[in-house]
């Protein structure tokens, strides 16, 4: 698979309520996304004179972008273009305030990267994949064990056929007699853990469908699977970068989740009916 092109929150945001927009808006909407280096220095008056609209029109727009106003909008832009440059990651040397305010800069940015990394349409992709194919097994490593585990917990959950391998032993002796019904999911930082991309081969092989969760879109596990989600990762504790990767992880899981409830109540009514009932763990 290709790697593309990154494209900011603001500017997803921009094109996904374009279509709907009215003329005025419209133009507005459209000299944002041409000069968005430009939008914060730019006074609310001159916009409104650039675009021959009125200042009123430029206020509806930002608050259906959901700000308040022209403010609101200039901090939204200007926080993802600080967020572009880098946050600092921690060291042995911070005090514990330091290391409080960049832990937590550092996960937002980690989400608002992901978040602009990948489309939703990718992540309906695989929930579409997960949902017919026969058997899911999700395979992770090390840290990628945890994620893998609870992505593989939330599909049993939703009551489908879901299998996690989180060793090297139990993903080499897993079955290896895939058909192109089944789906293999592989949650790898790197993407270059030689047990997995061995495993992908087999499967590959086999004609299965091979979805990836990663950092690295120019990995092996990247270049053999047939739909792949980029998470952002960022420095942690020195040059310790796996930690905030997962955050990017969790919250695509949660989204792949939801996508798959919601199309399961779609073609199943008694699904989305019973739903707490179904889905939620007893004591």
């Amino acid at each position: 698979m290709e790697s593309k092109q990154k494209t900011s929150r603001f500017r997803m945001l921009v094109e996904d309520i374009l279509p709907g927009l009215g003329a005025q808006e419209g133009k507005i909407a459209r000299w944002m996304l041409e000069h968005e280096d430009e939008l914060v220095d730019t006074p609310i008056k001159d916009i409104a004179i650039i675009c021959g609209v009125s200042q009123p029109s430029v206020v509806r727009l930002c608050k259906k972008l959901g700000c308040n106003g022209i403010k609101d909008l200039k901090i939204l832009v200007d926080g993802m273009k600080s967020n572009s440059s880098g946050s600092t990651p921690s060291s042995f040397e911070d005090n514990d305030k330091d290391i409080f305010n960049k832990v937590f800069a550092s996960s937002l940015e980690s989400l608002e990267r992901t978040f602009s990394d990948v489309t939703w349409e990718e992540v309906k992709d695989l929930s579409l994949r997960i949902i017919n194919a026969s058997t899911i097994s999700v395979f992770g490593i090390g840290g990628s064990s945890l994620v893998a585990r609870h992505l593989s917990d939330q599909l049993l959950r939703l009551g489908l056929k879901s299998m996690c391998f989180t060793d090297a032993f139990s993903i080499e002796t897993s079955a290896s007699n895939y058909t192109k019904d089944d789906l293999l999911i592989f949650v790898s930082r790197q993407g270059e853990t030689y047990v997995l991309v061995e495993k992908a081969l087999k499967a590959k092989n086999a004609e299965a469908a091979i979805s990836v969760i990663t950092t690295n879109a120019e990995s092996s596990l990247y270049s053999l699977s047939d739909s792949a989600l980029k998470v952002s990762e960022n420095q942690y504790l020195e040059n310790d970068k796996n930690s905030f990767s997962r955050l990017g992880e969790i919250a695509m899981i949660e989204a792949i989740y939801i996508m798959c409830a919601k199309e399961m109540g779609e073609r199943n009514p008694s699904f989305r009916d019973n739903y707490y009932g179904l889905t939620n763990y007893r004591s």
